[in-house]
């Protein structure tokens, strides 16, 4: 590259300038010709010293040859997505004619391949897969109903795997012109014959049988209401059906209620193409307090001043630790706000099983989030991630010990000291948002040696080991959405129209908090809060996604390196591999 103003400078310039620059620049520059290449990555010094600006092992670099240094750097920059928003791949999925209801459609959760759209045009449910969304893999059609009728898919929702439920609405369309009735349901045909009004039914599916539903649950006494909120346990494979949703008045949004409900299958009619439920109904909520309520009658959570307000309508529910908790979330809100503990009770005179909730608790854990002594009350997610190893205690005479350390995303969206209980002022962490981590010991013939990530949420002895730099609060009615990977080195957080994602390495962040400096430190003191024991912080690798990102995930199987994110526009797949050359391609759906 004659032209190339850069390299006409010294030899030594040049080196300093390489040494100057951050390490992503640096590799940016050594792949912009053969002359740059050949200097920066054969002279030994410089990439020794990018490479201690980076985390990574210490031990043993001098060990090796010049050329394997490079290659190490290079593969530990693509690791933590050094630059990656100037080569990432991206390609756009568009929904072509199709206009879908994204409120509607859903995700799976992690590790579950199925997306579900939901087609305004034709009421369908398009199924696909989260590997190779290009296509359906199957569609969900509702029941026929007659001409006069209208059904309407209004929430859709996944239940363990292959299960999934969708929310409808049945109501009068103003055209009693058509045909005889020809539904197979009866829900359908009884609606004919009766007074027009609103109902509500729920349909579960199983995916690996068919595109039939295997259970039907119809609500004849919401018709002045309407569903903003709706999820189902994780637990239908033993024939229990539970589910909850959040309702709203139709006309006043100012009454708004939780119900939980327990669905028991009943004898299928002769009649009927599906398993009726037999459904036990419980309010969890409304917009004057959680049930049951304290003596006194304000919640537990709500009588530190920094909370005192008035409930909010829950717009996203989702249960946690196999059906035994309730998560509740409200508009504009990345986690959930508050949380009930779960049981269920038997009723010998009706025969029937109902939920008994706890009092409400609010989502926060007091913890140390600065060096400065500074004690913040922070809201916490159920973990992403546990590491889980056994050892013998020699403080136990040799016993052998399970030790998990869970660790979780959390925020300090209300910068509140709950020791000095006073606000504390913004520009005082690196970070309103941090990874959290809490560790559990037990003894090893007790341990069942199988993660449950809902079970870390228990654990109090919460500490800070990372800030997650560049995080900004939702002000959205999205909220924000977030995604890991199932290894934990890879978070994900969407704000609306823009993706922030951190690269780490949970085993080392722990480490970084110690009260030791050492030359062999995984992550530099350049990466932490300050030189010694204090947090890391990490810098996100940022994109600007052109749409607004309504669900997100990491895609299974694709080791980290590509993240599905569904927006207004389609479905957007981000490759974030090494090898990308930023390109970017535009596809439709075959729906």
């Amino acid at each position: 590259m004659d032209n190339c103003k850069l390299l006409q400078l010294p030899v030594e310039l040049i080196q300093l300038i390489l040494r100057t620059c951050n390490t992503e620049d640096y590799l940016q520059a050594a792949l912009a010709c053969h002359d740059l290449y050949t200097l920066a990555s054969t002279r030994r010094d410089l990439v020794l010293h990018h490479l201690r600006r980076i985390p990574g092992a210490k031990a043993g670099l001098d060990q090796h040859s010049t050329e394997s240094l490079f290659l190490l750097l290079r593969r530990r920059a693509a690791k933590y997505l050094l630059g990656a928003e100037r080569y990432a791949d991206r390609v756009l999925y568009g929904f072509g004619t199709q206009s879908m209801d994204l409120k509607a459609s859903s995700m799976a959760p992690l590790g579950e391949p199925y997306i579900a759209l939901v087609s305004r045009n034709d009421q369908r449910v398009h199924i696909l897969s989260a590997k190779k969304p290009k296509e359906s893999l199957m569609v969900l059609s509702l029941p026929e109903v007659d001409h006069g009728q209208r059904m309407t898919v209004v929430k859709t929702t996944f239940s363990g795997k292959d299960v999934m439920a969708v929310l409808a609405r049945l109501a009068p369309s103003g055209d009693d012109d058509g045909p005889a009735n020809k539904s197979s349901f009866r829900f359908a045909r009884d609606a004919k014959n009766a007074d027009p009004q609103v109902e509500y039914l729920v349909f579960f599916y199983d995916l690996a049988r068919g595109t039939e539903p295997i259970a039907v649950h119809k609500f004849t006494d919401k018709t002045d209401w309407s569903p903003i909120a709706f999820a189902v346990a994780d637990a239908i494979r033993w024939h229990n059906y539970d589910f909850a949703i959040s309702w709203w008045k139709t006309e006043n949004h100012e009454e708004h209620m939780v119900n939980l409900y327990h669905g028991e299958l009943v004898e299928k009619q002769e009649d009927d193409n599906a398993i009726w439920l037999k459904c036990t109904e419980v309010i969890s909520a409304n917009e004057h307090s959680f049930y049951p309520e304290r003596q006194d009658g304000v919640a537990r959570a709500l009588i530190y001043p920094a909370f005192k307000r008035l409930l909010e309508p829950v717009t996203r529910l989702a249960f946690s630790d196999n059906g035994r908790q309730l998560l509740y979330y409200t508009s504009n809100s990345t986690l959930h706000s508050f949380y009930q503990n779960l049981t269920q009770e038997y009723d010998s005179e009706t025969d029937d099983v109902y939920f008994v909730t706890s009092e409400a608790h609010r989502n926060y854990t007091m913890a140390r989030a600065s060096s400065l002594g500074v004690t913040l009350l922070f809201s916490l997610a159920i973990p992403f991630f546990a590491g889980h190893d056994t050892y013998r205690d020699k403080d136990r005479g040799g016993r052998e010990l399970c030790r998990w350390r869970y660790f979780t995303f959390a925020t300090a969206d209300q910068l509140y000291d709950g020791i000095a209980q006073q606000p504390v002022p913004p520009d005082l962490l690196p970070s309103r948002a941090c990874v959290m981590m809490a560790e559990s010991k037990v003894d090893a013939n007790r341990c069942g040696h199988v993660v449950n990530l809902d079970r870390g949420r228990r654990l109090r002895n919460w500490t800070v080991v990372a800030y997650l730099a560049g995080y900004e609060p939702s002000t959205t009615s999205l909220g924000g959405i977030t995604a890991a990977t199932e290894d934990g080195t890879r978070f994900a957080f969407a704000n609306w129209d823009t993706l922030y994602i951190w690269s780490m390495d949970p085993s080392e962040l722990h480490r970084a908090t110690q009260e030791e400096e050492s030359d062999q430190d995984f992550y530099p003191a350049s990466w932490r809060e300050h030189t010694i024991g204090t947090a890391v912080v990490l810098e996100p690798v940022v994109f600007k996604l052109g749409a607004v990102c309504h669900k997100l995930t990491f895609r299974p199987g694709g080791n980290g390196d590509e993240i599905l994110a569904v927006t207004d526009r389609g479905i957007m797949v981000l490759s974030l591999g090494p090898k990308g050359t930023a390109k970017r391609e535009g596809k439709t759906l075959e729906l």
